[in-house]
């Protein structure tokens, strides 16, 4: 009885791994041995199998730069120092794209990605290695790595305004905007918010682009930001109560986010400089009172006191300010988060 117990679990056992094996053959990736006898561009090899015809494979999810479009030259560049002239594993259906495994072991894909030479591709054939894929886009794009850095459009923003106003007046603030390049900002939208104690938005203009009121903002648009040109807008605000009068201008980049399109920037890679603000202090009540209007919790600068909760943005372009910590309530507006004693440095925010 054992012994046969014995001999039918084997049975099973073998015809178990026999059906398994039969399984994977019918769904397995299928793996190709070629030569890279030509780069098109960075995410299309021309390969040959055997004595066959040379065929295009696309680089299986990745997409890079081509024709004239910024950076094509360089990531054909980088893909044929990688792959051209070698013999390369390529593991899937080709005419659908592969993954490209180079003679070191190593993934093409993965290392252009590294590189700033590709994109993830976003836009093609799904792909089993997107998860793997996006964090070396997203370090490549923090490091301004290739097409980052040579791709990309930093446009800033400053506001300037009075320092003091009284309650009733108009207070007129000026916002600027400026393109460090490389390369030209097809579309850029300028966000004017004002504060929590602005009160009254009057009027917003510029002389070099589109703006209008929009629900408790106001937007200006700007086409055809060259690198080096530099835009304004006025924003009149009205004062009517005491506290501090606020305006805040924030950029957004509306460019183009795939490799595809051309000369448009992929990014602005320095988002710490797209939004400034500018305060005015409207005394008046106890704002007026002597030795009031100026919270000591923070030590050469004039900040009223609460209420109103303000944060950083509303004393620009004040920055890295001292917190005083020998006072009744220290930093009563939370401005120092990291609570090194300095307020509104870059990672307070």
């Amino acid at each position: 009885m054992t012994r046969r117990l014995l001999w039918i679990g084997a049975l099973l056992a073998l015809g178990g791994a026999v059906t398994v094996t039969a399984a994977a053959s019918r769904h397995a990736t299928p793996q190709t041995t070629a030569s890279v006898v030509g780069v098109p561009a960075g995410d299309t090899l021309l390969v040959r199998v055997g004595k066959q015809k040379p065929t295009r494979v696309h680089v299986l999810g990745v997409r890079t730069p081509t024709g004239s479009a910024c950076y094509a030259g360089a990531a054909a560049a980088a893909t044929r120092s990688l792959a051209l002239g070698r013999r390369v594993t390529l593991v899937g259906e080709l005419a659908r794209g592969a993954y490209v495994s180079l003679p070191n072991g190593s993934d093409l894909g993965r290392t252009l990605l590294g590189r700033g030479a590709a994109q993830v591709d976003v836009w093609g054939t799904r792909f089993s290695r997107l998860a793997a894929y996006v964090p070396l886009q997203e370090a490549a794009a923090s490091a301004a790595a290739g097409m980052w850095g040579a791709c990309a459009a930093d446009v800033s923003v400053s506001v300037s305004g009075a320092e003091r106003a009284l309650p009733g007046q108009y207070v007129t603030y000026t916002v600027t905007a400026r393109n460090a390049g490389p390369l030209a900002a097809p579309t850029v939208t300028l966000e004017l918010r004002p504060g929590s104690y602005a009160k009254q938005l009057v009027s917003v203009a510029s002389p070099n682009g589109t703006c209008a009121p929009k629900s408790w903002m106001a937007t200006c648009t700007f086409t055809g930001m060259t690198a080096g040109a530099t835009v304004t807008a006025t924003v009149v605000l009205q004062a009517l109560a005491p506290g501090a009068l606020a305006a805040r201008a924030v950029i957004s980049l509306a460019g183009c986010t795939s490799a595809q399109c051309g000369g448009a920037p992929l990014l602005d890679p320095n988002l710490l400089n797209d939004q400034g603000a500018a305060s005015t202090i409207v005394p008046g009540g106890a704002y007026g009172l002597a030795g009031h209007e100026c919270d000591p919790g923070y030590v050469g600068v004039c900040i009223p006191p609460p209420p109103p909760d303000l944060d950083c943005a509303d004393f620009a372009p004040l920055r890295k300010f001292p917190v005083k910590r020998d006072v009744a309530e220290p930093d009563p507006h939370h401005l120092d988060g990291n609570n090194d004693g300095i307020a509104c440095e870059g990672d307070d925010y």
